[in-house]
């Protein structure tokens, strides 16, 4: 027994008629009815009544209905659970990134890549810049957004775009009418960042902007991350240099600002470990490039620049 037989049989049952069954799974009659008694013979019992005038199941054939279209679901039901096992997670990829990536072309690459591969599976982490480094070479993550990479013969980065500083004052500076302030206004203001630890290389080309304008910003306050810095800033502080898709993030009682004067760009980019390349994060890496553009060509995201 098949089954076919089951199938064969069961649509006969329901349809009463040979004919119309046949029509039902796409077969001719004659090989239907062949398979009925072929089914009969081998369960020795009569499973239809056959009279000139209709077709009606026997006990035995009400039974055997019954268990047919159980063993049929169940069949159904398992062919359903085995095709969505190809539906579920297949692959984990661990991303880490700096916070302000987040504010940047991250958001819209990884929702990309989840839309194109739905099977594959992100962790994300938010990690400050040394730790971030780490975690990528020592194998925690295997992908990272991170800003102006250290040089590592074992990582490999792409770098997917470019930013500026920009200024960040409360709400209520005098400038902040001003469309495009001058750096120089802010040399006897004092200023709010993160600590140098916490993110080394963007705290030394914020000191070295401040320089190039002529003076050596007042640091009186610290924030660990950017949005403890935004809130200093809010509440009158000081202001602050962050990068520039910062301004994408909407903070009561701050502005943003334009320098008249670009700064030295900071770099946002994808590391990746070089021997441990798998078809995931090459897709991850050609969706982040070709994302990345887009989204500086429609300027979508301010403050975006080519890499």
């Amino acid at each position: 027994m098949e089954l076919r037989h089951l199938r064969y049989f069961v649509a006969v049952a329901e349809e009463m008629h040979f004919g119309r069954a046949a029509t039902r799974l796409n077969i001719c009659q004659p090989p239907l009815s062949q398979q009925i008694r072929q089914l009969e013979d081998e369960l020795n019992v009569k499973l239809f009544r056959r009279t000139t005038r209709r077709l009606e199941l026997t006990p035995e054939g009400s039974l055997f209905w019954n268990e047919a279209r159980t063993i049929l679901n169940h069949t159904k039901h398992l062919v359903q659970v085995m095709g969505g096992m190809t539906n579920q997670i297949q692959e984990v990829i661990r991303i880490g990134f700096v916070t302000s990536a987040s504010y940047s072309v991250m958001a819209p690459i990884l929702k990309e890549f989840n839309r194109v591969f739905p099977n594959v599976e992100i962790q994300c982490r938010d990690m400050t810049p040394i730790p971030l480094f780490e975690a990528l070479k020592n194998k925690v993550i295997d992908a990272a957004f991170l800003r102006s990479p250290q040089p590592d013969d074992n990582l490999q980065t792409y770098s997917l775009c470019r930013e500026s500083f920009i200024m960040v004052m409360p709400d209520n500076h005098p400038l902040a009418k001003t469309a495009k302030v001058d750096l120089k206004d802010f040399s006897k203001v004092p200023f709010v960042f993160h600590p140098r630890h916490a993110a080394p290389l963007v705290f030394d080309l914020f000191m070295e902007t401040c320089q190039k304008a002529g003076f050596t910003p007042i640091l009186k306050q610290e924030g660990n991350d950017l949005q403890a810095v935004l809130a200093l800033v809010a509440s009158g502080f000081g202001v602050a240099l962050l990068p520039a898709t910062l301004q994408n993030l909407q903070r009561p009682g701050v502005v943003y600002r334009e320098l008249k004067v670009d700064s030295d760009p900071i770099e946002l980019s994808l590391g990746v470990r070089k021997k441990e390349m798998t078809k995931s994060l090459e897709a991850l890496i050609s969706i982040s490039l070709e994302m990345s553009q887009k989204l500086i060509r429609s300027k979508k995201i301010k403050g975006l620049k080519t890499s």
